[in-house]
């Protein structure tokens, strides 16, 4: 049977087990230490700052109008934003914004995420973007990352509620993206299948998820 693009998508998505990681593992099994989840905790908030900039940056050049939407509404939500009126603004409570969220993990769990950090980057991704490739950077972010962070963090969470005794304020930002993220990811799919319409654009799809999707493993 001929596999059609989404098909083919969410294929890249499934090359590894991800809750079969040893970190993974560890946090579910309540054997993981203190340190392994700073250290985790502390990547996740500069994951998160660095998400920020590169949807931007996919807005700018992005020239497909529902695309551009879709990346607004992504980013305005990272931001923290609950609404917008033409005259009142934004109203987006400091709490909201993912990247405080990301903070009050590292916090929880005895790191400072104010000391300054190196950001995380990839080196593919960082070359698609200065390429003016934004398919590709749009699917390493939306299918190689949203999609598959639903099975990593639901694991983190089950081993953190049973082992660790943490709050749900204190891994809310985990807990929130379990569904946002199932959503994300599938609408990531759907939407990056849909521009998939030449060789090159398909092309370039299919690698965007697959160095997303290893990006995430790594």
């Amino acid at each position: 049977v001929l596999m059609t693009l989404e098909d083919r998508l969410w294929r890249e998505t499934r090359r590894w087990d991800f809750t079969d990681l040893p970190f993974v593992r560890a946090v579910r099994d309540g054997t993981c230490s203190v340190t392994g989840l700073q250290a985790y905790a502390l990547d996740l908030v500069t994951l998160t700052q660095g998400f920020t900039r590169q949807l931007s940056w996919i807005l700018a050049h992005c020239d497909d109008r529902v695309v551009r939407h879709a990346v607004l509404a992504n980013l305005l939500e990272e931001e923290g934003v609950v609404s917008f009126k033409a005259h009142d603004g934004l109203v987006a409570p400091l709490g909201r914004a993912h990247g405080e969220m990301a903070c009050r993990l590292a916090r929880a769990f005895g790191a400072d995420p104010d000391i300054p950090r190196p950001p995380l980057r990839s080196a593919w991704l960082d070359g698609a973007l200065q390429r003016g490739n934004w398919l590709a950077a749009l699917a390493f972010m939306t299918v190689g990352y949203e999609a598959n962070v639903p099975a990593v963090f639901r694991s983190l969470v089950e081993g953190l509620r049973t082992h660790y005794g943490y709050s749900e304020a204190d891994i809310e930002y985990l807990v929130m993206h379990i569904t946002a993220d199932e959503e994300h990811g599938a609408d990531g799919v759907a939407m990056v299948a849909r521009l998939g319409v030449t060789p090159e654009a398909e092309r370039n799809a299919l690698e965007g998820a697959r160095r997303g999707t290893l990006s995430w493993y790594q």
